[in-house]
């Protein structure tokens, strides 16, 4: 079954409004009071619009997302990968992990991350967070 449609059962049409969870250019084909229907082929971008995200990314952020992606697709690999975790050296995981899921460990890191999100077409939410050490 396609993701799409694994999703798309729990989501029922009398809970949610299509403005609520759709922008403006994926809003439904066609809808009524009793119903709604969606277009088979959702468009996630404004007709003629080319997608920025992936053209402006280095070598380096694709193949880290490659490699996440990798890691995480299946149950059995993200298992592998956590027993793996504790035998991989830091620089390995930063290169990975910081470089799609933190915006940096100081000021001018998280800056220069936001101009990259930027230039991608993303805007960007700043959240700060401390974990005590054990």
């Amino acid at each position: 079954m396609k993701p799409a449609l694994r999703l798309a059962r729990f989501i029922r049409p009398s809970s949610v409004r299509p403005s609520m969870v759709l922008p403006s250019h994926c809003q439904p084909t066609a809808v009524s009071d009793a119903s709604t229907t969606f277009s088979s082929s959702p468009r996630l971008l404004p007709p003629n619009a080319e997608p920025r995200f992936l053209k402006n990314m280095s070598t380096g952020d694709v193949m880290a997302l490659g490699l996440a992606s990798l890691m995480t697709c299946r149950p059995f690999m993200v298992k592998l990968c956590a027993k793996m975790l504790p035998y991989v050296p830091n620089s390995v995981v930063k290169m990975v992990v910081y470089r799609l899921y933190c915006g940096g460990t100081n000021h001018h890191e998280v800056l220069q991350t936001a101009q990259k999100l930027q230039k991608r077409g993303l805007g960007v939410m700043i959240n700060y967070s401390v974990e005590r050490s054990a």
